[in-house]
């Protein structure tokens, strides 16, 4: 038997968050969220459903230029 498996981005989607993982329940387990260091509620939103989720936050370095 073949799975699916989903991998979903987030990045501050807290209004819409909730109505498209609850419309998802039956395929919570074959989910994973990827929360992009959302600065709103979303990642709670998220654990809160039981979602399998990640929370990560790429840093980026300052820059030096060469002239």
């Amino acid at each position: 038997m073949k799975k699916t498996l989903i991998i979903l981005p987030a990045y501050n989607v807290e209004k819409e968050i909730y109505n498209l993982l609850s419309n998802m329940q039956n395929y919570r387990e074959n989910v994973i969220i990827v929360d992009d260091g959302s600065t709103d509620n979303t990642f709670q939103i998220i654990d809160s459903l039981n979602y399998n989720a990640v929370s990560y936050t790429h840093l980026t370095l300052p820059t030096t230029s060469r002239v």
